[in-house]
């Protein structure tokens, strides 16, 4: 699950990218085969990676949703000859998927290959071939979308890149502290005095109705006092 939708997001940009089909090959091979290299460099030091993910998540998606945001913003130079172009930069860091996404992946091959019988490299290797045949095969799929339904590229590549880069940083800002939440332990709420609770309850909805019909008869008013300057 976790590879499609890495898969989707980067088929996303690499197909509103405007790149050549050889080139999105050439992204989907690479990206296929750190998949499989970050797994097998990692094979025996899950816990290691475990650890290192957990603690640099926050920090990393901080930067990397600055950096999308920041692209997005991005106004491609004009050339005469070649027409809309964006610096290698942008495409470096706006179409490669977020590191902690793959080495979340990698980690997850390491858990995955004992629970399966196989060896990490075996499934690793298999992970690899599969995330960059998603790759592929969506970012062709979007690319042909994008040209049928006539949209422009760069449009397409700027607002997936302030999108992702907006999901990013609210993702950032909250899976922390919800998987924090998660593993503390909690007590049932006691309501000591419910006489107090009703009061209190009481007085919210008795200060949102009064304010309802009061915001009706100012609107009623506004109403007829226009009628009347009309005559």
């Amino acid at each position: 699950m976790a590879a499609l939708v890495l898969s989707i997001k980067t088929g996303l940009l690499l197909a509103s990218s405007g790149l050549s089909v050889p080139v999105i090959i050439l992204f989907a091979a690479a990206l296929g085969t750190s998949l499989y290299g970050i797994a097998a460099i990692f094979a025996d030091r899950g816990p290691w990676l475990a650890q290192f993910i957990d603690h640099y998540t926050f920090l990393g998606g901080l930067a990397i949703a600055v950096f999308l945001i920041y692209l997005s913003l991005q106004q491609p130079r004009f050339d005469a000859a070649k027409g809309k172009k964006l610096s290698w930069g942008a495409y470096a860091v706006g179409l490669l998927p977020c590191p902690f996404c793959i080495l979340a992946l990698a980690l997850g091959v390491s858990i995955l290959a004992p629970a399966m019988g196989v060896t990490v490299t075996v499934l690793g290797k298999k992970m690899g071939l599969l995330f960059g045949f998603l790759v592929l095969v969506l970012s062709l799929i979007f690319r042909k979308v994008i040209q049928i339904m006539g949209f422009d590229f760069q449009r397409v590549f700027n607002g997936s890149l302030l999108i992702l880069g907006l999901m990013t940083l609210l993702f950032a800002l909250t899976v922390p502290n919800i998987t924090n939440t998660m593993e503390m332990n909690f007590s049932p709420i006691v309501i000591e005095e419910p006489f107090q609770l009703l009061i209190v309850v009481g007085g919210l909805l008795g200060l949102i109705v009064w304010g309802a019909f009061s915001q009706r008869l100012i609107v009623k008013e506004e109403r007829e006092n226009a009628g009347n300057s009309r005559i």
